[in-house]
């Protein structure tokens, strides 16, 4: 899943680079979607294991959610300044859930198989 967000990232970084104006509202679309099922599928497996962080880790996605949906709203609504802070959001989203948040719980998937 990580994998796949990533490159949905990475596309996006292209797309406004090179002022695909037509593929940057998609692939933003299809970011955000991606990572809401993500969400969500990360969280049934942590209810499945009885992850004990599960409440915490929930918060921090549902504002991830409320906060990268406030911010395509503001580009939809044509904020210049918006693609910027956008993709450096998404960054930062990405790089400090996936190797801080994201790897707490799987070490605690990894101390489970153990």
């Amino acid at each position: 899943d990580h994998k796949h967000l990533f490159k949905l990232y990475n596309n996006l970084c292209e797309a406004f680079a090179n002022d695909q104006d037509e593929d940057t509202d998609d692939l933003l679309e299809k970011l955000l979607s991606y990572a809401s099922w993500h969400f969500s599928h990360e969280e049934r497996v942590m209810q499945e294991y009885e992850y004990p962080d599960y409440f915490m880790h929930k918060t921090i996605h549902d504002d991830l959610n409320k906060e990268s949906q406030e911010l395509y709203n503001q580009f939809l609504d044509g904020d210049k300044g918006m693609p910027e802070k956008l993709l450096l959001f998404l960054r930062g989203w990405l790089l400090d859930h996936i190797l801080d948040v994201d790897k707490k719980f799987s070490s605690f998937l990894a101390e489970l198989e153990g």
